[in-house]
């Protein structure tokens, strides 16, 4: 791997798909996989990946075109995070499961507008795909 030449900040988007085989294929080269991965000082800060995901039909009507059947729009989210004043807001997954984002500084919505990070107050983070999001509260 190249993590450890990786000092300055870098974000990988591409890997060979025999290390990352659960991966979404790259539509420019099918030989790769795409990811995003945030390496800083050879060490891999935020690794993340675009599932391999397969159409779907159920009572959300909204389909995105790489195949993902949102019920979230990732403007919904980033209108959320940018919203000033700040509100606290949490959303529900697919899983039942629901999240609490308290504060601006512990969310960022990735470039791509396909996952968004939230960082726990413990020190960890949560990388969540947008599709996965079937709910918003605003507080």
């Amino acid at each position: 791997m190249i993590e450890p030449t990786l000092i300055q900040p870098t974000f990988v988007t591409h890997l060979p798909k025999e290390l990352v085989p659960l991966a979404k294929l790259s539509p420019d080269d099918p030989t790769t996989v795409e990811v995003f991965e945030c390496c800083i000082n050879g060490q891999e800060i935020f690794p993340g990946l675009h599932r391999a995901v397969f159409p779907r039909r159920n009572h959300v009507d909204s389909t995105e075109g790489d195949g993902y059947i949102s019920a979230m729009t990732t403007e919904a989210i980033k209108t959320a995070v940018q919203q000033r004043p700040f509100r606290p807001f949490s959303v529900r997954l697919a899983d039942g499961s629901e999240i609490q984002i308290q504060s601006q500084d512990n969310v960022a919505v990735h470039p791509t507008g396909k996952t968004f990070v939230i960082f726990e107050p413990d020190g960890g983070y949560r990388i969540v795909d947008i599709p996965l999001v079937t709910d918003m509260s605003v507080h």
